[in-house]
């Protein structure tokens, strides 16, 4: 009988001691994925803001790019629009001043 609880009590003893080696383990692999997880999240916002200021530089070429084509696109326009204005100068005042005169006639 005294065996018996001899070896009872070594075998609760090896468990405790079995138990004591998880539960070190167990704090060990917190403290790592601790640790870990500030490294992720680190890793992670320099891949965020490296794509952003990529994103970002691709827009600012594309807006570039877009504005030179409106400021082309207006100054074609205004070239055609003075080139009619310089056309048609003379025939508008013509017009306008004779409009004039019929309007002051009719008074």
């Amino acid at each position: 009988m005294e065996e018996l609880i001899k070896n009872i009590v070594e075998a609760d003893k090896a468990a405790r001691g079995r138990i004591n080696e998880k539960i070190h383990e167990r704090d060990n692999v917190h403290s790592q994925i601790l640790e870990k997880r500030s490294d992720v999240i680190s890793k992670y916002q320099e891949e965020s803001r490296k794509r952003i200021e990529e994103r970002r530089a691709q827009l600012e070429e594309e807006l570039k790019a877009a504005a030179m084509v409106e400021e082309t696109r207006y100054q074609n326009t205004l070239e055609q629009l003075n080139r009619q204005v310089e056309a048609h100068r003379e025939e508008w005042v013509s017009k306008l001043t004779a409009q004039c005169l019929k309007m002051e006639g009719c008074s």
